[in-house]
């Protein structure tokens, strides 16, 4: 079959054209990376503060996150009042007498040394937030009549949260880009010869 010059030109173009609109379309497919930063450290003192800092984090997609406590100690379920503790990420998100219950106790050991455990969710804007500098800082404090009973009492966090897809342009895009760039390119050199 005979093509004239033009018209492989032409199709040529319209190929390349179909897949960069092909591969534009398909760009917003690229999936979130989950992320999860965790801490922890032995409690060496009745009331001590943790403070745990990570950096460089990635930058939430928005989308709701959740932190997890994990703590072993003199904690009583019978007084939360008194045996619980607090956090804040960053002056942003904070919660107050968070002690353990029934339903989030994972062993007792004795009335005074309880593994527990919560869990909670952290909204999406505030996650943006948190992570637009790319540090989170979070702190648990103890309170006072949390002691330092035992040598296996700790605190341990996980902030998970998804974050923003990395925009990695489509195979075909470039090879459109590719094609229709040839086109031009042969074009403009055939001009000047």
């Amino acid at each position: 079959m005979f093509m004239t010059k033009a018209l492989k030109q032409s199709a040529a173009i319209a190929a390349g054209t179909v897949c960069l609109v092909l591969g534009i379309l398909g760009a917003g497919q690229a999936q979130a990376a989950s992320i999860a930063v965790t801490g922890s450290a032995p409690q060496t003192s009745a009331g001590e503060d943790f403070n745990f800092n990570f950096s460089p984090v990635a930058q939430s997609n928005g989308t709701d996150g959740i932190l997890t406590i994990r703590a072993r100690g003199d904690y009583s379920l019978n007084f939360p009042a008194f045996e619980s503790l607090s956090w804040n990420i960053d002056g942003i998100v904070s919660q107050t007498q968070v002690a353990p219950t029934a339903g989030n106790v994972i062993a007792e050991f004795n009335f005074d040394d309880i593994l527990w455990e919560e869990n909670f969710t952290i909204g999406g804007f505030d996650l943006l937030n948190i992570t637009a500098d790319s540090v989170v800082s979070l702190g648990i404090d103890l309170l006072p009549d949390v002691n330092r009973s035992f040598t296996n009492a700790f605190v341990q966090v996980t902030l998970e949260y998804e974050s923003e897809p990395a925009s990695v342009p489509e195979p075909v895009s470039i090879m459109g880009l590719l094609a229709v760039g040839g086109i031009f390119v042969g074009s403009r050199a055939k001009r000047k010869g």
